[in-house]
């Protein structure tokens, strides 16, 4: 029998504050020397999202000047600097969906962490709550990356995001991964019929519905092509709802193609500072520019009844704005048009789902976590980096903002790492979708599913106020699946569901579970042997979680 993976046993948790909204520029102070702290940031390129990299900091530091106009293309716009002895440090969480900068340096006795835009005199542009835009997300802490994340998680969910109802967030099913843009009325309700029958209450139609070209790459026409659909869109989306789903459709309406009618009527109206060639950016910082894409999705969501829509950006929009030292950075205006459209929305259809995308998550941050209701994680949908990406994730934005799919459930790639339940489950830590060829899964593996949905249904809503605690170390880009362990806290009511996943790792992972309370006597069940332990028990001598074969997973309820 292979030795148990172990997780490392933390003290029971202590309250959490919320972390701080600061103007930028900002600066937090560190007793040095910087050779004594860890940097850790999270990838940002495409595939790689969310994944972690810790580096020692030299005397030399770290400087990130961002200049790709999406704010979390090849690095996230959010950092955490950490003292490797005592563990105290800061974490920051950008307010802004342009450029910005991150420098850690020393000064004198003192290691300074300092947060700003880029450029670094832009002005506020709109106001969150009390976090002005652009700004930051402190943390100041003293722990694990658990301990300086949780204040910007709690601060999210308390202050930026919205009650979306007992049934956030909805089991979605997507047609991308099935049909690449390449759809037909027939192919799409046949994928329709097949996500009702497992449970499924949203049904989304992505990329390829629109203009007068068969490529979906041809942006700016947001009309129905007809040859695709000579009977009209409302057929799919009738029939959709007939079958009981709510029904949303997939838009990139900020990216323009050269030759599309608008950009050729209106060639003032691009984004300047753009890279040569390819796709062109609507200036949304220009009145004209903005009522004509405001017009458009109110035209859309009132044409076709819309319950939910995915504002996708592939583009990235910036040679770079710190040149712009008058303060007229282009990209600010256009993030202001954009912030004005989102408030639109959320006010004129406030039942209305918004999802922010660029690409996976190449621009999600405080910004558009306050401004949209969910996010896609990654357009990197393997089985066995789902659950590396998803981690990486819900340590950084509340749990039910992130949402992440199960495309091809039946895949035997993989499988003594995941096993058909995993491959659902690893999306269960956030907002659960599918895609793929779900009416042509096999009848057991649908079976499977449907039972998995009506289980997360269920646990939805503890996720929605839970508190997360990543139990084992991160996973790699190289090694995306070693034992992991995710535990859902609800302070609230003290009830914890640990959702642990055997991955590459032995048959035994010990878990030593947080923020419990010390005296209380926890039933623990789900899929684990029941017994009674006491939160103490629990956190310094850690629960055994046991696997008889290769790729399983466990849902293990302490209540």
């Amino acid at each position: 029998m292979a030795a148990p993976a172990v997780a490392t046993p933390v003290a029971l948790a202590t309250p959490v504050a919320l972390a701080t909204p600061v103007a930028l520029p900002h600066v937090t102070h560190l007793p040095g020397p910087i050779t004594d702290y860890d940097l850790i940031t999270s990838d940002g390129r495409w595939g790689h999202e969310y994944l972690l990299h810790q580096q020692p900091l030299d005397a030399d530091g770290w400087r990130h000047v961002h200049t790709l106009g999406r704010s979390g293309n090849l690095v996230k716009p959010f950092v955490i600097v950490r003292h490797r002895v005592t563990g105290r440090g800061v974490a920051l969480l950008m307010a802004y969906s342009g450029n910005w900068a991150v420098e850690v340096s020393t000064a004198g006795d003192q290691v300074n962490v300092l947060v700003r835009c880029s450029p670094a005199n832009a002005r506020t542009i709109t106001t969150l709550g009390d976090l002005p835009v652009p700004g930051a997300l402190v943390s100041e802490f003293t722990g694990d990356l658990d301990d300086a994340t949780l204040p910007i998680r709690r601060y999210l969910r308390a202050r930026l995001r919205r009650d979306m109802g007992p049934d956030w967030p909805p089991v979605q099913y997507n047609d991308w991964y099935y049909h690449s843009g390449n759809m037909t009325p027939d192919s799409l309700l046949r994928c329709a019929r097949a996500a009702a029958e497992v449970g499924c209450e949203l049904f989304m139609v992505d990329a390829g519905w629109y203009g007068s070209r068969p490529d979906w790459n041809f942006l700016g026409e947001w009309t129905v092509n007809t040859a695709r659909f000579p009977d009209g869109f409302g057929v799919v989306a009738d029939g959709a709802r007939a079958l009981g789903l709510k029904f949303g459709m997939w838009v990139e309406i900020e990216s323009v193609h050269p030759e599309a009618p608008v950009i050729v009527a209106h060639p003032d109206w691009a984004l300047p500072n753009m890279a040569p060639g390819g796709r062109l950016v609507l200036n949304l910082g220009l009145p004209a520019a903005r009522a004509h894409v405001q017009a458009t999705l109110d035209r859309l969501i009132t044409e076709f009844r819309l319950d939910y829509i995915k504002m996708d950006f592939n583009t990235d929009c910036s040679l770079g704005s710190d040149k712009y030292t008058d303060g007229n950075d282009p990209l600010l205006g256009h993030c202001a048009g954009l912030a004005a459209i989102w408030r639109h929305l959320r006010e004129t259809y406030p039942k209305l789902i918004v999802e922010n995308c660029a690409s996976g998550s190449l621009r999600q941050d405080a910004m558009t976590a306050g401004l949209t209701d969910t996010h896609w994680i990654s357009d990197e949908v393997s089985n066995h980096l789902n659950l590396a990406l998803n981690y990486g994730a819900t340590l950084w934005f509340p749990a039910e903002v992130g949402s992440h799919w199960t495309i091809a459930p039946e895949d035997p790639a993989h499988a003594d790492e995941f096993d058909l339940a995993a491959r659902f489950r690893e999306n269960f830590t956030g907002h659960f979708g599918l895609s793929g060829d779900i009416a042509g899964w096999r009848p057991e593996t649908r079976a499977l599913l449907t039972r998995e949905i009506a289980w997360y249904k269920q646990f939805r809503g503890h996720l929605c106020r839970s508190d997360v605690y990543h139990l084992t170390p991160p996973p790699s880009y190289e090694q995306p699946a070693p034992p992991t362990a995710l535990q859902y806290h609800d302070p609230a009511t003290g009830r914890a569901v640990v959702l642990a996943f055997r991955g590459a790792g032995p048959d035994k992972l010990i878990i030593h579970p947080r923020a419990l309370t010390p005296d209380r006597v926890y039933t623990v069940g789900g899929t684990a042997p029941q017994q009674t332990r006491t939160g103490r028990e629990l956190a310094e001598q850690g629960l055994t979680v046991s696997w008889t074969r290769p790729g399983e997973s466990a849902i293990i309820d302490l209540s």
